[in-house]
């Protein structure tokens, strides 16, 4: 189960990686949550690119700019 969970990571984040991304995204941030509604999907994976970046500032991600095609999986 775990090498499945693995390769699908792997692809979902290779296939949306392999989008441009505009000049501007400067970092990209993971988001986890526990999707509502679906009894058979424990974890939900999110990624964001974001125009700023700060060691010290909580909400820098809050501000997305770019995010992969729903599609890439």
């Amino acid at each position: 189960m775990m090498t499945r969970f693995k390769d699908n990571l792997i692809n979902w984040l290779n296939a949306s990686l392999s989008e441009s991304t505009p000049s501007h995204v400067v970092a990209f941030c993971f988001n986890l949550n526990e999707p509502a509604g679906d009894d058979n999907v424990k974890y939900g994976v999110e990624l964001i690119g974001a125009a700023r970046y700060g060691k010290t500032d909580e909400d820098w991600a809050c501000d997305d700019v770019w995010t992969p095609s729903p599609l890439a999986k």
